[in-house]
């Protein structure tokens, strides 16, 4: 795989819902010149990313969860085309809405991963939690992990 997208995305004003965000700024900042790997850090989800999820073979998207578990779990899921949306941009824009509008609008469906952490914090202020801050160096490798297996061809998502 040669077509990588990373999407991160979060309420940077929101405490842990900007982990996201905040691990693909880390992740650009980290990697600032790889032709194999685009970045896009958004705090919403936005339609527009449709376009460049439909030129990628990968997207793995970063986001802050609030599922039940402790604070800074880390979690990784496939994501599929959520074939049940009322629109396909039906707001909030979710990774699952979002492939299933680039499968109906560009007839393309990459492969996708979604990798979150846990928050703790989804109060006003712009510092994550001590528990999410110290997750996000587990969540960058496990993204480096995934971008350098797919980029030598050796992709094969561990769930």
């Amino acid at each position: 795989m040669s077509r990588i997208l990373v999407i991160g995305y979060g309420n940077a004003h929101r405490s842990d819902d900007g982990a996201g965000y905040r691990a693909a700024l880390d992740y650009l900042n980290a990697n600032p010149a790889n032709g194999q790997v685009r970045v896009i850090a958004q705090e919403l989800l936005k339609p527009q990313v449709v376009e460049a999820m439909a030129e990628s073979d990968l997207v793995i998207f970063l986001d802050a969860s609030n599922r039940q578990g402790e604070a800074g779990a880390l979690a990784q899921q496939e994501v599929a085309a959520d074939e049940q949306a009322d629109g396909v941009f039906a707001q909030p824009l979710t990774p699952a809405r979002a492939l299933q509008a680039c499968r109906v609008v560009y007839r393309h469906s990459p492969q996708a991963l979604l990798i979150s952490v846990k928050g703790e914090n989804y109060g006003f202020g712009a510092q994550l939690s001590p528990a999410v801050e110290a997750a996000l160096p587990e969540m960058l490798e496990r993204l480096n992990a995934i971008v350098t297996a797919a980029a030598q061809g050796n992709f094969a998502p561990a769930v």
